[in-house]
């Protein structure tokens, strides 16, 4: 029974890491009247932004960059090399963004990419690759045990496991989210985004406002269960009911 607790915790973790939401982070090829663009959505280090978008030359053309930044309405022009038209723009400090649209003007007429909206293209830090693997780790290593407390609790309803391991499997997701959210994840938001820490009501940091939601919520059930002396049963709802809030924090999109 244990191994098949452990075969469903990772698969269960492994769907969750599959549909962690990716919103905002994705280049996608936008295309009008023989111009294309493809945004970027971000810029990591202290490299030059190099913006590209495909079309003709032509005497009536002109492709300008038009961002916003800290208020300020911007623009800059395209110049046109190597059969595309290219513009480069300066790195700014980490954890600075811009809201982005490319303004085309062709014979008398004027395009934009995209159609509707803006572009969001983010400045971020270098960070290194064992602080990234190490809090991706602990991040997945949180999953992993609470879905495993969560099977124990299904199976332990159902008569069919003693749930001697289920309040130590909660531990060890506390402990994990511990170690990846409020020792690593400070460490690498720091890094990138020059901020260390910023949940709600202290920032406006997404990720770090869903860790310390789940953090909170899994501690509040850890002492009805202790201070209230709680029967497994109790503590079985509980982490059903916690398993549920924290799947779908995850899926909220990540603010890297």
């Amino acid at each position: 029974m244990r191994w098949i607790k452990i075969a469903g915790a990772l698969m269960l973790t492994l769907l969750v890491a599959k549909f962690v939401s990716t919103a905002g982070k994705e280049s996608k090829r936008y295309e009008i009247n023989g111009f294309s663009h493809v945004n970027i959505y971000e810029n990591i280090g202290k490299k030059p932004v190099k913006f590209v978008v495909e079309g003709p030359r032509c005497d009536m053309c002109e492709v300008i960059l038009k961002y916003r930044f800290k208020g300020y309405e911007l623009s800059l022009p395209f110049s046109y090399k190597n059969n595309s038209w290219v513009l480069e723009f300066p790195p700014l400090r980490r954890g600075s963004r811009i809201n982005y649209f490319i303004e085309i003007k062709k014979d008398n007429m004027v395009y934009r990419i995209p159609p509707e909206g803006d572009f969001t293209l983010k400045f971020k830090g270098e960070v290194g690759l064992l602080a990234i693997v190490l809090h991706v780790i602990f991040m997945f290593a949180h999953m992993f045990f609470i879905f495993m407390a969560l099977l124990t609790s299904l199976l332990y309803l159902k008569g069919l496991d003693s749930g001697k391991h289920m309040y130590l499997y909660l531990l060890l997701g506390i402990t994990s989210i511990i170690l990846g959210g409020f020792v690593i994840g400070p460490y690498i938001s720091y890094k990138v985004f020059d901020a260390p820490w910023g949940p709600f009501p202290f920032g406006s940091d997404v990720t770090d406002t869903k860790t310390l939601v789940s953090f909170l919520i899994w501690m509040a059930f850890v002492f009805v269960y202790k201070l209230k002396k709680a029967s497994l049963k109790t503590l079985s709802y509980l982490i059903i009911a916690g398993t549920l809030i924290d799947v779908a924090i995850f899926l909220i999109p990540h603010s890297l």
